[in-house]
């Protein structure tokens, strides 16, 4: 049985012109079968532009070791001018 959790990240172009950007999940290799998914990556931003950004996670229930799991995300632009980590929680099923 897979769980799946729902994010979302504001993104803002600060810069004078257009970028890409590209998500990636940072630590997949802690937990077997993660799988993300983000229907449009890299997302593309002009300048002054900002968007809320829709990813999904799935994780087989049986690779995590509690209800809850640690996920370290990474955002980089297309030409690694900028770059942002960032940490999150992974919420599944209480486990018995």
């Amino acid at each position: 049985r897979m769980v799946l959790n729902h994010y979302r990240v504001h993104l803002h172009n600060q810069s004078s012109t257009s970028e890409y950007y590209k998500l990636s999940l940072e630590n997949s290799e802690l937990l077997s079968g993660v799988k993300l998914t983000v229907a449009q990556n890299p997302v593309a931003l002009g300048p002054g532009e900002n968007t809320e950004w829709h990813f999904f996670v799935m994780i087989p229930e049986s690779s995590l070791p509690s209800n809850l799991a640690e996920l370290s995300f990474n955002i980089k632009s297309h030409n690694n001018s900028h770059s942002q980590t960032f940490k999150t929680q992974f919420i599944g099923p209480q486990k018995k």
